[in-house]
């Protein structure tokens, strides 16, 4: 599923994973999956015990191999009657986000990325993700409002909508930060070119792109284009 480095092996990590999966598991269902008594599970996640490194790795390697984090976001994906996808439940659930700032961070790996980016839509996903690189999040806005005295600002045409949209961007990027786009669904990822000129009028660098959903490869090819390299969807929406 992702690349681990040793910062995301420790104990510590192992079972803020295991309490997140708690909100989409039973312990019964972590019983039977991981191989360790539900007893045990419990008292981790409770903070009353703390297993060893190498059960740790073990729990977490587990957990990747049965793909359990893309379980829960199946479990907690749904597709409405206008056959839209419901991202708040994902943007709203406190459990998933943490999952997905594990994956982010097993991303990122041992770079450094120093901002995090974000449409206003998907900005619980950048903070949480903030948290787990250690790294500055900062949301995209379609309007400036008085209490952003400062900011960036670029425009794209976008299709879909038709119309010309503005974003904004609180002037916090600083020189040669190295910059992360993180949201919730992707598809076509028209306002890129408008937040790459937002990092390089800052003197920075877009790093790469990540999105929790794909529902296309379009935004791949227009980072492949450009020279990013650095992209990840966790999940791809069968076509």
């Amino acid at each position: 599923m992702v690349m681990r480095n040793g910062r995301l092996e420790s104990p510590y990590i192992s079972v803020r994973l295991l309490s997140s999966l708690k909100g989409f598991f039973t312990l019964k269902e972590l019983e039977s999956k991981l191989g360790i008594p539900y007893q045990v599970i419990w008292r981790y996640i409770s903070l009353k015990s703390t297993p060893e490194k190498t059960t740790a790795r073990k729990i977490i390697e587990r957990i990747e191999s049965l793909n359990l984090i893309e379980e829960a976001l199946r479990r907690n994906l749904r597709v409405n009657r206008y056959n839209y996808i419901e991202s708040w439940r994902l943007m709203s659930n406190y459990k998933f986000l943490e999952l997905m700032g594990y994956v982010i961070s097993s991303f990122v790996g041992d770079e450094e990325v120093n901002v995090i980016v974000s449409p206003q839509g998907s900005f619980p996903l950048a903070l949480i993700a903030s948290d787990w690189l250690k790294a500055k999040a900062l949301s995209c806005m379609e309007h400036a409002s008085l209490s952003l005295e400062s900011y960036l600002r670029s425009s794209y045409v976008s299709l879909d909508r038709g119309a010309v949209v503005e974003l904004y961007v609180p002037s916090q990027i600083e020189v040669d930060d190295r910059v992360i786009l993180v949201r919730d669904i992707v598809k076509n990822l028209e306002s890129l070119e408008a937040i790459i000129d937002i990092v390089n009028d800052a003197g920075a660098k877009l790093w790469g792109v990540f999105s929790v959903i794909s529902i296309s490869d379009e935004w791949e090819k227009k980072l492949d284009d450009l020279g990013i390299g650095k992209k990840m969807a966790f999940y791809r929406m069968p076509r």
